[in-house]
């Protein structure tokens, strides 16, 4: 897989962890803060984030937010 389509699906599977925060009612300036993280292409900064902001989230369904943090870091790591 080349750099591009790995910057591609890594990109893809962080917005599909900021929707999972923006259906779990996360605060929007929180949201908008992991967007620009994304848009910046500071992904390092935004998997920190969102693994501290899940730390006190003792609402979310935190399978589903595990296997997605993990496939965003497994993104990241391969790029």
């Amino acid at each position: 897989m080349s750099a591009a389509d790995l910057l591609a699906r890594l990109n893809i599977q962080c917005r599909d962890i900021v929707t999972f925060y923006e259906n779990n009612r996360v605060q929007p300036n929180s949201l908008a803060m992991l967007n620009k993280l994304i848009d910046t292409k500071n992904f390092i900064d935004f998997l920190d984030l969102v693994e501290s902001y899940s730390r006190s989230m003792p609402f979310i369904d935190h399978d589903e937010f595990t296997n997605s943090l993990a496939k965003a870091w497994t993104l990241y790591s391969d790029r």
